[in-house]
């Protein structure tokens, strides 16, 4: 008996087509049983390791521009306290508010309440919270205290004693735990030339004298500033946190003649290297620091706590070149 062998071909559109038991035999699977296929070790190790690569790329970005967004706040802030500073002029006369307040707590006019010591937190014990703010000539004009402290900042004071906790819920409401450490409100303070204190001359120029320099120039109303610098007249400065003190910030004059070499108070340096400033005429600018001076300062001089970005208070030699060091001298006073 002769076999016949048939051969059976099959289209490769046609399997389709097929019982679905004769299809699944033609493609080697056992009827019924569904495919499965899991991730061998090298695969799931290559997905890792192009998850951790992306995340090493994306997350410096983030974070730049989560910075990038505070520094756009903070200018902001810095916007809204120099229109209720020029809207308390044109309601006062042309008459700047008081600035240096010494140990004057409740003298009217000044645009900060209380000494604002906030080195340790002990002095100035309003600190703690932000009556010192609410209760200022400024506040009326921008009900947010906000916009009194950089969002940058992370400067914890205190510990917070008894009394200081027991101020604080008697003027702000707040409950201050007492040996807490508390945010600090407040991290901007006007240039020391702008207005002067209820102890001096509204008129200027004060009787200040230091390192043989003085008596340096001084603003009591707008109008004398409109005259000369208006556009080039600090009025806001972000401060270095740890230099905080009072509501003033400090500068030697800018003497050409003889420069002086010395920061009196430090400005901040939490915006990639730059910091905040707002100007006489209204407008806000960012200066970033062409030189490490201010940083090298500031990391030299954490607080207690370990944080924050420096300051002692007092004058320090500055570093040359002294690019940044003049260029905010000359923004604040010069000898008349």
């Amino acid at each position: 008996m002769q076999m016949t062998t048939r051969l059976l071909v099959i289209k490769a559109g046609d399997r389709d087509n097929l019982p679905r038991t004769k299809g699944a035999a033609l493609s080697g699977l056992t009827p019924g049983v569904n495919e499965q296929r899991a991730f061998t070790l090298v695969e799931l190790l290559v997905v890792i390791a192009i998850i951790a690569i992306l995340a090493a790329i994306l997350m410096p970005v983030l974070h730049a521009a989560q910075e990038k967004a505070k520094q756009s706040t903070c200018l902001n802030n810095m916007k809204q306290l120099e229109l209720c500073y020029n809207m308390y002029v044109q309601d006062n006369n042309d008459n700047l508010p008081l600035n240096f307040t010494s140990t004057a707590l409740t003298t009217p006019g000044n645009w900060i309440q209380g000494q604002c010591n906030q080195q340790d937190g002990t002095s100035g014990s309003g600190d703690v919270a932000d009556y010192n703010i609410r209760t200022s000539a400024l506040y009326p004009y921008n009900q947010q205290a906000k916009i009194y402290v950089c969002p940058s900042v992370t400067r914890l004071i205190g510990p917070v004693d008894g009394s200081q906790a027991s101020l604080a819920r008697q003027k702000s409401g707040i409950t201050v735990p007492i040996n807490a450490l508390v945010p600090q409100v407040r991290s901007c303070s006007i240039n020391y030339s702008m207005g002067g204190n209820s102890a001096q001359s509204s008129a200027g120029p004060w009787n200040i004298t230091a390192q043989g320099e003085g008596p340096w120039n001084s603003y009591g109303k707008m109008s004398s500033i409109l005259a000369t610098r208006v556009s080039d007249e600090m009025v806001f400065a972000q401060e270095a946190e740890s230099s905080l003190s009072d509501g003033c910030f400090a500068m030697f004059p800018m003497d050409y003649a003889s420069p002086i070499n010395s920061w009196f108070n430090e400005p901040g340096n939490r915006h990639d290297n730059g910091e905040n400033f707002s100007f006489a005429d209204g407008h806000v600018e960012y200066w970033h620091w062409v030189n490490q001076d201010i940083a090298s300062l500031q990391n030299a001089s954490a607080d207690s706590t370990g944080q924050g970005d420096g300051g002692q208070g007092t004058s320090l030699t500055a570093n040359a070149p002294y690019t940044d060091l003049y260029r905010v001298e000359a923004a604040a006073a010069t000898i008349p």
